[in-house]
């Protein structure tokens, strides 16, 4: 029997994945691979060695699957970054800010790159998907990026033509396709590249680069 979709057993502490990392392994390899529509369900059972009854008990369906997954993820780069965050404190510089925060999102991927192509795809899902996912963690929809623009609006770091909502969406879209960089012969070479498209951000493909102001 299905159980009924419960956001709050599905995540943090309560989240069904914490007693079977196989799964997680699973449907991260599965998930990160593949688009929502052909992720196989049956593949991701048969790889962790799950019973299909058992993921219904605990997880509910498909969805129920995804949801605590993108909840561990979440955990993992809360782990990871927020130490670092810590460390880097605003500063008043917002693109030097940025690009630190660039820096060590970089240094997560090449960590994990599943985790990183599994974000990518949320870009390209079908937006019934991303809405709904997006219902289940309304506190990610404000994240720190929108609340660092609005910052580096109100001290002019910023052409006031441009929206908070624009430019956190413009920056969602860059970290989103971080994974495109990693051709690249190591994560120096590609936050390299990064980097200069920050910097075109900042500087415009006709002004002056910090090297030359």
């Amino acid at each position: 029997m299905k159980k009924a979709f419960d956001i709050a057993a599905l995540t943090g502490e309560n989240n069904p994945l914490d007693r079977f990392p196989q799964l997680y392994e699973a449907a991260l390899d599965e998930f990160s691979a593949r688009s929502w529509r052909e992720a196989s369900l049956n593949d991701i059972l048969r790889q962790s060695g799950v019973s299909k009854g058992s993921l219904y008990h605990h997880f509910g369906d498909k969805f129920g699957l995804y949801v605590a997954l993108m909840d561990k993820i979440a955990q993992r780069k809360w782990n990871f970054f927020m130490p670092r965050l810590r460390e880097l404190g605003e500063g008043g510089d917002f693109f030097g800010f940025v690009k630190a925060l660039s820096r060590e999102m970089m240094a997560f991927m090449y960590q994990d790159p599943r985790i990183y192509s599994l974000n990518s795809r949320l870009i390209s899902e079908d937006p019934a998907l991303v809405r709904r996912l997006t219902d289940c963690f309304p506190q990610q929809k404000e994240g720190m990026l929108k609340a660092l623009a609005e910052s580096a609006l109100r001290t002019g770091q910023i052409d006031p033509r441009f929206s908070a909502e624009f430019v956190t969406k413009v920056l969602d879209i860059l970290f989103s396709s971080l994974h495109l960089l990693r051709d690249m012969n190591s994560s120096r070479d590609a936050f390299g590249q990064l980097e200069l498209t920050l910097d075109m951000m900042q500087h415009g493909l006709c002004g002056k680069g910090p090297a030359e102001g």
